[in-house]
């Protein structure tokens, strides 16, 4: 509910942190935590009972690779899918909620192809995102900034106020970036034409 999730958002005390779920630490995430002096002798105290470890702030996930290319995230609220449709042309598409915790395996993707020379397509289908976390819109809008000379114009489909205020929160941070979409077609052709354009300067 929403309890928990204004718990989420201004995780900066120590205490919180080390609460942080140590299964599945990004690495991203497990550098911030080591600033933090180690208190797991405080967290067995205040996890004592049972319950306490199933229940949120305690984001779980799992990223996989599916067998006709497409990377998987899943996590206790949704989940996320991500396609390369040509090289460095991606889509990916949210469902449910975005907590911040998806957006390291996406950048990933996004940092090999920069690496290998690629200029990154993005585009999001954001029709199924009830809801994403700040954190979450501050990291990816933190990677467009830093990638902008590698990044194409990204196109959002979106079918929320939300997702909108947020796309306009973005492009007021990093300059008109983000074309939105409210039809499924047009955002198809934009994709196509992305596609089209990758093409045409391969070939």
């Amino acid at each position: 509910g929403t309890m928990q999730s204004t718990r989420v958002i201004p995780a900066l005390e120590p205490a919180q942190l080390a609460s942080a779920p140590e299964d599945l630490d990004p690495p991203a995430q497990r550098r911030e935590f080591q600033a933090q002096p180690p208190s797991h002798s405080k967290r067995s105290s205040v996890h004592s009972r049972p319950s306490a470890t199933r229940s949120p702030p305690r984001p779980h996930m799992d990223v996989r690779e599916l067998d006709d290319d497409r990377l998987l995230i899943e996590h206790e609220h949704g989940h996320v899918e991500l396609r390369e449709l040509a090289p460095a042309v991606f889509i990916t598409r949210y469902y449910g909620t975005a907590p911040v915790i998806v957006v390291d395996p996406v950048l990933e993707r996004f940092d090999r192809r920069i690496a290998e020379g690629h200029r990154i397509s993005l585009s999001i289908d954001a029709t199924d995102l009830a809801f994403f976390e700040a954190e979450f819109r501050r990291r990816l809008t933190d990677w467009m900034r830093e990638n902008k000379a590698k990044l194409d114009d990204v196109h959002l489909l979106f079918s929320s106020r939300l997702v909108m205020m947020g796309a306009a929160l973005v492009n007021a941070t990093i300059g008109p970036n983000i074309k939105g979409f409210a039809k499924r077609d047009e955002f198809d052709a934009a994709i196509q034409s992305a596609i089209s354009a990758r093409q045409a300067v391969a070939g």
